[in-house]
């Protein structure tokens, strides 16, 4: 995976006060993110750039936050620029070392690396998330992200997503029945729930459809 400078040429160092003041006026603008998400994305992709350069500014300003690598992978998530993501979540990961902090850059980074195509990766940081959801007693997400993912583009629903992929992927419709063959010895772990279950006559018939 290739790493990106954090510092652009066009982007103006600041002092750590004035990083501070940016951080406090950009906490609203984040907010409003959150909610154009659900209402207008066209919005909220416009404001996400907006955010990313403020938070790489504050960033630049105090490279010791612990918080603001979060809301650039928030950021780069929602763009789909999975790759700054993972640079983002792998970084908070070296900065933060609570169990419940690690299971959630391990299920974004699962995620990513799902997106983007590269299969092993995501695999290890699932397995990885699912190890400290259990030991924290929480009901696991991952098995449902998955299916969910593999549901998206087995039915083409998203053609941004089919369109990353497909660098690294030759066939999108087999790599939606790897994923469920991949979560499928999840399922019988009582953590997991799925409103829209499935079992291997799902990946036949899918498999089947795929040649």
């Amino acid at each position: 995976m290739t790493l990106f400078s954090c510092k652009s040429k066009s982007q103006t160092t600041i002092t750590k006060v004035q990083g501070q003041e940016l951080f406090k006026e950009t906490a609203p603008m984040f907010l409003n993110f959150l909610t154009l998400q659900q209402k207008n994305r066209d919005s909220a992709k416009i404001l996400s750039n907006i955010l990313i350069d403020n938070y790489l500014k504050i960033y630049q300003s105090d490279t010791t936050s612990k918080s603001v690598g979060d809301f650039l992978s928030d950021c780069y998530r929602f763009n789909k620029d999975y790759e700054k993501q993972i640079f983002w979540d792998r970084h908070q990961l070296s900065l933060n070392s609570k169990p419940l902090d690690k299971k959630v850059y391990f299920e974004n980074l699962a995620n990513a690396y799902l997106r983007l195509g590269i299969f092993d990766s995501s695999k290890l940081y699932f397995e990885r998330a699912f190890v400290l959801e259990k030991e924290l007693d929480y009901q696991t997400q991952m098995v449902v992200d998955f299916k969910n993912f593999a549901d998206n583009i087995y039915l083409q629903q998203d053609k941004e997503e089919l369109v990353i992929l497909s660098k690294r992927i030759p066939s999108t419709c087999k790599y939606s029945v790897d994923i469920l063959k991949f979560v499928l010895p999840y399922l019988k772990d009582n953590k997991v729930f799925l409103t829209k279950p499935f079992n291997i006559d799902t990946i036949v018939d899918r498999e089947k459809n795929c040649r």
